[in-house]
């Protein structure tokens, strides 16, 4: 799904919400977010999940292309833990696929 499609779905569900008004909530939720994020806080959406900020130490590391050995250097990734609630229901839209087929 893409941004803008997240937004016609959205707006199909709040009809009384412009298309503009939609696309800056969705925007600024997103920013809040990735600003959270960028200054190291951990983001819980009940029901969703939480997006964690994970640190990566540096290591030595091989060049493939010529074998050669490199320091990689120390970083920050963002790992997301589904809730149970996202994870049922996915398991239930699975189950109802495979009955279907």
């Amino acid at each position: 799904m893409t941004r803008t499609e997240l937004i016609v779905r959205t707006q199909e569900r709040l009809p009384e919400m412009s298309f503009q008004q939609v696309s800056a909530c969705c925007g600024a939720l997103l920013e809040t977010l990735f600003d959270a994020l960028a200054d190291g806080r951990n983001v819980t959406l009940p029901r969703l999940g939480e997006f964690k900020i994970k640190q990566h130490r540096a290591r030595v590391g091989r060049d493939s292309r010529n074998g050669l050995e490199r320091v990689i250097p120390s970083c920050s990734v963002v790992q997301f833990y589904a809730h149970q609630n996202l994870k049922d229901r996915l398991n239930n839209a699975e189950q109802k696929t495979e009955q279907t087929v």
